[in-house]
């Protein structure tokens, strides 16, 4: 009798083991893993990077599908060519299947670039469904380009004038940043007094003299463009020097914000791409966007006075 209750036991701890395997098993298999990443992140002008994006999964390796996609957008940069491979290998005593799809990019200009997010379709053959995976717009950065092999000469002739220009450097550097601060702390005294439409009425007045008689159109539209994308900037928490105008607009209509704030902002940034892309500005246009930018100024100070009564 007693054998048979210790027979008994056994065959259901036995039975419990085994279902907590075949149910670990069963779990294991966690879907596709996809990731996406750029290397190097900071590129030479003169030099590519490798864009990789890399799905992973384990267990059955037929089990999934993936959809073929198209090549990622990109800004800034350029794919000049692509590649892809397939590898297989154990972990943990399972099969991992690795894919991965390579985009050789080119810069073209020095700046910023941006790999857009893709989506990515894959069918489970299992359950006969089809499932998506996104991945996240990443950004690089495009900086100078680097000397090409053999002119070793110039870094020897640059090391040189380092070597002279140190200790002039340094003194230059420790007067420079004497004038910072005190730059930024009669900036921040100044803040303190003056509302932010203020102080950027005043900087336009003082950067920009529409009376001179040699003035200099598409240098007053960029500098009435950089006042303008400042006070964005500031006054809405967005990067108003980075985002193009379409962007910008584009952001700025999520925010507290007229029509016609919008439609002034969206006009004058507009007429100021025009002036620097083309030289094509005129002094008609420039007194409009001067003044478009000044009534801004003015209606948002408007504004923010009604608010506080």
């Amino acid at each position: 009798m007693l054998r048979l209750q210790a027979v008994i036991v056994f065959l259901l701890l036995f039975a419990a083991a085994w279902a907590q395997v075949a149910d670990t098993t069963a779990t294991a298999d966690s879907g596709i893993r996809v990731s996406a990443f750029v290397e190097p992140r900071n590129i030479p002008q003169n030099r590519t990077a490798q864009l990789t994006i890399r799905l992973e999964w384990t267990g059955d390796l037929d089990r999934y599908e993936v959809t073929r996609f198209d090549n990622p957008l990109v800004q800034n940069l350029d794919i000049i060519s692509t590649a892809s491979a397939n590898k297989v290998s154990s972990v943990d005593g399972q099969l991992m299947a690795q894919q991965d799809y390579q985009y050789t990019l080119k810069p073209e200009a020095l700046g910023m670039g941006y790999v857009d997010g893709i989506i990515i379709r894959y069918n489970d053959a299992a359950t006969g469904k089809e499932y998506r995976l996104y991945t996240n717009r990443l950004e690089v950065e495009i900086i100078d380009p680097l000397p090409e092999p053999g002119r070793y000469t110039y870094l020897y002739m640059i090391g040189a004038i380092i070597i002279v220009a140190i200790p002039i450097l340094y003194i230059f550097i420790r007067r420079h940043r004497q004038k910072v601060n005190q730059a930024r702390l009669e900036e921040e005294r100044l803040a303190a007094i003056v509302p932010l439409e203020q102080q950027y009425l005043n900087a336009m007045k003082e950067q920009i003299n529409l009376s001179e008689a040699d003035l200099q159109i598409n240098e007053t539209f960029a500098a009435l463009s950089r006042l303008l994308r400042q006070y964005i900037a500031v006054r809405w928490q967005v990067p108003g020097m980075e985002l193009t105008t379409s962007e910008l607009v584009e952001t700025l209509k999520s925010k507290e914000l007229d029509d016609r704030s919008l439609s002034d902002i969206e006009a004058s940034l507009h007429a100021a791409d025009v002036a620097k892309f083309s030289g094509g500005g005129d002094r008609a246009t420039l007194d409009r966007v001067y003044t478009l930018v000044e009534s801004l100024l003015q209606r948002q100070a408007g504004n923010k006075a009604e608010t506080v009564m």
